[in-house]
């Protein structure tokens, strides 16, 4: 049975994880032209169909590099779409945006989508009009040697099929390219989830549970103890089947999750983070087995301790082991406090202010802050990271499981259960402000 296209689908998940830190398409574009038309609208067009967009403003960029956050956007993106406008080329940014995109379709096969605004592709390759005067004028500021990269990037991009608004008009052109964008997603991202251990039953089970062929409206409920991969399932299976559908959304910020990701899956994703491989070493086989029982089959547990004993000595190893044993089988965040207490004190400071304070806030401000503080947040986001303990997502925010942010405020609380002034941080608004209205005692911490 054909799956019906008019339907839509809405899933809903837990905090934001790994996946779906990529973006999907890169929108290239020359503000003053197109931002408040087309620019705007083929961008809202495609949030609303749940498609991970990058919309670049190159008035906003300095210096004259490609780089940050700006260049992971290109270099992880799966499709570019350069709005080609009366004065694209005038812009420096959008040049070099374009030339990286050329060179990314080289050498990792990724997919050019141009859209002509008001402009012909014989424009580009011919370097006439608008383009001409300004390529010219790059040639003497820039060099030669720049100037003619551009010009090349521009002609081979004007050999690729794409959409000129003269032929179709906006709303129609914007709704061609969705249905383009999602079919090339549907192609690219068939086996984007290849790295998810014990994936693959699992969202078979679910989807036959959907009842994609039908007609009806469907719910279905994951449920299980926290970290055990809900999210990452209903992800999964989001980002595997929302192309066929004409309306689609994620929403991460709302409880729901997985199921428990066998025995040989918990040893296979240790094994990941402990030794960068899919199964333990002849002489790891032991032990590794050991610590992935212990851990019951929980993927966070797995995931942290995994890459706490990444490079450690056979003796760390052993010791971990040690100290897992002492912990009840079920006592999630004792097993998650042994990473904690493997951390210097500044990267416990670090890790105890995003559990109680960042979590989902940019992270440059917190940055500068710590630094302020000596906390040497350079270092300690490599270490905390590296440990699984945080993630930055998407938009550079901080990020980290909830289990993880409970063990923070956990350990805060334990400072002084009974005076909350007392404590080095006040995360519930009716404490903090108890505190200040009654001026009950607050310890210095300077």
């Amino acid at each position: 049975m054909e799956r019906p296209r008019e339907k839509s689908l809405s899933l809903i998940g837990e905090s934001s994880s790994t996946l779906g830190r990529d973006y999907e398409v890169f929108l290239s574009f020359r503000g003053p032209d197109t931002r408040l038309t087309i620019t705007d609208s083929l961008h809202a067009g495609m949030i609303q169909a749940g498609i991970h967009v990058f919309k670049d403003d190159e008035e906003l960029r300095v210096g004259e590099e490609i780089g940050g956050e700006l260049l992971r956007a290109i270099s992880n993106s799966k499709i570019y779409m350069p709005i080609f406008s009366k004065d694209y080329a005038s812009s420096k940014w959008c040049l070099r945006e374009l030339t990286s995109m050329v060179e990314h379709r080289k050498r990792d096969e990724k997919v050019i989508l141009p859209i002509f605004y008001e402009v012909d592709a014989s424009d580009l390759k011919l370097n006439t009009g608008s383009y001409g005067t300004a390529l010219q004028k790059h040639e003497r500021e820039s060099g030669e040697d720049v100037a003619k990269q551009w010009k090349e990037a521009l002609r081979e991009v004007a050999g690729i099929k794409g959409w000129n608004l003269k032929d179709h008009g906006q709303h129609k052109l914007i709704g061609l390219v969705l249905e383009e964008v999602l079919k090339k997603l549907s192609y690219t991202q068939r086996n984007w989830h290849d790295d998810l251990v014990g994936i693959d039953d699992q969202m078979e089970a679910v989807t036959e549970l959907l009842g994609l062929g039908t007609f009806d409206v469907r719910f279905i409920v994951i449920h299980g103890m926290g970290g055990i991969g809900k999210t990452t399932l209903a992800k999964a299976i989001f980002k595997n089947i929302s192309s066929q559908f004409q309306g689609s959304s994620f929403l991460s910020d709302i409880r729901v999750d997985n199921i428990q990701m066998d025995f040989d899956h918990a040893l296979k994703l240790f094994s990941k983070h402990s030794l960068e491989s899919n199964s333990p070493r002849h002489d790891y086989i032991s032990i590794s087995s050991e610590i992935a029982r212990i851990c019951g089959g929980l993927p966070l547990a797995l995931e942290v301790i995994g890459s706490l004993l990444h490079s450690k000595s056979k003796m760390t190893w052993k010791d971990t082991l040690k100290k897992l044993k002492k912990v009840p089988n079920e006592d999630v965040q004792k097993k998650l406090l042994i990473s904690y207490e493997e951390l210097e004190y500044e990267q416990r400071q670090i890790f105890l202010d995003i559990a109680c304070h960042c979590i989902g806030e940019e992270r440059i401000p917190a940055y500068y802050m710590w630094k302020a503080c000596e906390f040497f947040p350079k270092t300690g986001f490599s270490v905390l990271i590296h440990l699984s303990l945080i993630k930055v997502i998407e938009d550079d925010r901080l990020w980290m499981h909830d289990q993880l942010r409970d063990l923070g405020r956990e350990i805060v609380r334990q400072e002084c259960f009974l005076v909350p002034g007392k404590r080095s941080r006040l995360w519930c608004l009716t404490d903090a402000l108890n505190v200040v209205q009654n001026n009950l005692d607050i310890v210095d911490f300077a």
